[in-house]
């Protein structure tokens, strides 16, 4: 089956099925469940950045029959400051926002654009802020952005060095603000599997100065006024849209936004999932042949030893806690762990041993974090005791 003439696709364990316009999924006979990323289009740029799409990075999304998916488009870029009649300014245009199964990623704001009056050029509020133009008499400031989703924009610096115009949010990061002679930077994104989505665009900013920097999701801001068009927000990322100096110049627009489906391919492997969580308080040894998954939603708690054998992938979104002493998680498998913590990993134990890599006996006094596989604790990693963990 397509979508939208896109072919799905696997990766290890899992099918990815990635909606880059609107459509319908058509849930596989033995699927109930994916991890999905939704995110909105980004908000178009003006004399600020556009602010970048928001991000929804889901566990446990319930799928059955088919189900409609909305793709948000980016917004368009707007003229950055008054020229006449002919050529208004106005903010870059806010993102749409993408669904899917009942959650809304909320398009990216508008950057803002440039007033000599006292009319604020703020950026417009979305699933992240766009930046703000500025007024040359009153307060500038990034839009809001939503909470869960993304973040604000970056206000806007002096007129007198430069009209730097702010960068928009991003959904790791708040928009950089605009300093002498430099546009803001766009906010950070997130990088999901391996992808970088939703990075706000980069500030825009007159002659002799520069515009603000993005990784290339979100459109860097430019320099100068003349005919000058801002770089677009990348395509199917989310990104904002780049700002752009005064005069003609005219906002780049922001990248549409992506709906994307992973959900473990039925037949393939083996799959056990905890959606309450799992507490283990005596030593146990799960083992899960090939590659195949150990889920736990709400977390893993650990009081004593767990052996999670043989090409094993462990993920906790509400995080890994271990009190045992000695606390031994091991996810090596034959060659391909991976631990995934969305909730970070705190560890009371005075030994630890955590192992992705290589598999290695708990009989020393020390941990390990072993081999060429990865632990990802997005919540962060507390060690209230003694822990040793090294990577090779």
């Amino acid at each position: 089956m397509t979508y939208n003439g896109e072919t799905p696709y696997t990766d290890g364990a899992y099918t990815v099925v990635e909606f880059l316009t609107t459509g319908e999924f058509v849930t596989p006979t033995g699927v109930t469940e994916a991890d999905v990323l939704v995110v909105g289009g980004g908000g178009g740029g003006s004399a600020g950045g556009g602010g970048a799409g928001g991000l929804l990075d889901l566990s446990g999304v319930t799928l059955s029959g088919t189900m409609a998916v909305v793709v948000g488009a980016g917004g368009a870029g707007h003229q950055a400051e008054y020229m006449g009649n002919v050529y208004p300014e106005a903010p870059g245009d806010t993102g749409g926002n993408s669904t899917f199964a009942g959650y809304t990623a909320y398009g990216g704001g508008g950057g803002g654009e440039v007033h000599d009056s006292m009319i604020p050029g703020n950026g417009q509020p979305g699933g992240s802020g766009g930046g703000a133009g500025l007024s040359s008499v009153v307060t500038h400031d990034g839009g809001a952005g939503t909470s869960g989703q993304g973040h604000d924009g970056g206000s806007a610096g002096s007129h007198s060095y430069g009209y730097p115009g702010g960068g928009g949010g991003g959904a790791g990061a708040v928009g950089g603000a605009g300093a002498t002679n430099q546009g803001g930077a766009g906010g950070a994104g997130v990088t999901w599997h391996g992808t970088l989505y939703a990075e706000g665009g980069g500030g825009g900013c007159y002659n002799n100065g520069a515009g603000g920097a993005t990784s290339g999701c979100g459109g860097a801001g430019r320099v100068g006024g003349g005919t000058t068009v801002g770089y677009a927000g990348a395509t199917n990322r989310g990104g904002g849209g780049g700002g752009v100096g005064q005069m003609s110049s005219v906002g780049g627009a922001g990248g549409s936004g992506v709906v994307i489906i992973r959900y473990l391919t039925p037949g393939s492997s083996s799959y056990f999932s905890a959606a309450g969580g799992l507490l283990v308080s005596t030593s146990v040894t799960v083992v899960v042949p090939e590659e195949r998954d150990f889920v736990a939603h709400g977390g893993l708690t650990v009081s004593a030893t767990v052996d999670l054998a043989s090409k094993t992938y462990v993920k906790a979104a509400g995080g890994v806690s271990c009190a045992q002493d000695p606390c031994w998680i091991d996810v090596s498998g034959l060659y391909s762990g991976q631990m995934q913590a969305g909730g970070g990993v705190q560890i009371a134990a005075s030994i630890v041993r955590i192992s992705v890599g290589e598999s290695l006996p708990p009989t020393d006094d020390i941990g390990w974090l072993s081999g060429e596989d990865t632990i990802v604790a997005q919540g962060g990693m507390v060690s209230r005791t003694f822990a040793v963990m090294s990577a090779s």
